[in-house]
This record gives C-alpha cells, structure tokens and sequence, in this order.
C-alpha cells in the first residue's frame, strides 16, 4: 500500500505528458515545428535558452496569455483549450526540446 501514491503520481504523469502531446500535435505544432511567426521551435534548443531563463511559469504565462506584438496569442488562439492542457503542451515542449 506505500507504493500506491507512487504509482499514481507516475500514472498522473504519464497521462499529462499524454495530453501535453496530443495537444501538441493538434494544436501547437504548425508553428512550434516550423518557426513561423518566430515561434520557438521544438526541436532547436537555441530557440528556447532565452525563455528557460524566465522560467517555466513565465513560460505557462505566455502560453496561457499571449505575448504581446507577437503571434504568439493567448492559448496560441485555441480559447477552448483549458489552462491545464496549455500547461500540459508547454511542457511536453519544454521535455522534447531537452530542459528537464
């Protein structure tokens, strides 16, 4: 019974990085594949190392709001996705581009 609350937390995870993903691919990725609008591209580190340093809070409050005179906006324009599943995108990002 010690186990359970392990095993669940690594069961939540696994069905958030689920989500992250699926949001991902259906939401996120044609700019965040390609670079348009200066998206950050998830497979180029070098793309995010000036957003790592904000932080990932700053990260999930850009994501969850908008950037500004970007085309960047808020839940990249997608209104119907909740807070968590553009936190769940974010960080399936952030793990695919190699920040842990």
């Amino acid at each position: 019974m010690r186990f359970l609350p392990v095993l669940l937390a690594l069961f939540a995870a696994a069905a958030a990085a689920a989500t992250g993903e699926a949001v991902y691919r259906a939401k996120c990725n044609a700019c965040h594949d390609s670079g348009a609008g200066n998206a950050p591209r998830v497979h180029v580190r070098e793309d995010w190392r000036e957003r790592e340093t904000r932080g990932r809070a700053a990260m999930h409050a850009s994501a969850l709001k908008g950037v500004p005179y970007t085309a960047m906006a808020a839940k990249g324009g997608y209104a119907e996705l909740t807070d968590t599943e553009v936190r769940d995108a974010v960080e399936y990002m952030m793990v695919r581009v190699g920040f842990r």
